[in-house]
């Protein structure tokens, strides 16, 4: 039981470890290359300064927040960006979808195996994969939902 309890963490590590390499170009550069950053970026600084400006007010309307394709984004980019810039509030958020995507697909993995194998570290090999750079990051945000969401349901029927 012990030993299982230190590989356990050893994965962990090494699956951290892995994955903050994978998002290093994220950060490396000013402008990432994902398609759709810069409306992301234009859509949020937006919805974030509508109330202030009177130009932008007389171009654009907020819709009231409901269920919606940018939901996700749209709760938690704002909130990010009090306390920073806007580019990293966005470059954040894509890692915090990618992270939940990885993180789900390796906890389906264990529970359909019942075990952790280092064979699910091979999920990072498709962390930056053509949705990613698309921009679809709350669509890659979802869906990490849903691996979770399935995984526990896996779980809880056993």
């Amino acid at each position: 039981m012990h030993t299982q309890i230190v590989a356990t963490r050893y994965f962990v590590f090494i699956f951290l470890a892995l994955f903050a390499a994978t998002q290093l170009p994220l950060y490396w550069v000013e402008y990432p290359d994902i398609l759709d950053f810069p409306n992301h970026l234009a859509r949020l600084h937006i919805l974030i300064h509508l109330s202030e400006s009177e130009t932008l007010q007389q171009y654009y309307t907020l819709r009231h927040l409901k269920i919606g394709t940018n939901l996700a984004m749209e709760v938690i980019v704002p909130l990010l960006a009090k306390g920073m810039s806007l580019m990293l509030a966005l470059k954040i958020f894509a890692s915090l979808a990618m992270l939940l995507v990885t993180t789900g697909a390796v906890a389906l993995g264990r529970v359909i195996h019942g075990q952790t194998s280092y064979l699910l570290l091979g999920v990072l090999f498709f962390a930056q994969n053509a949705m990613f750079q698309m921009g679809l990051l709350n669509y890659l945000f979802g869906l990490g939902l849903a691996f979770w969401l399935l995984a526990a349901w896996i779980y809880t029927q056993n």
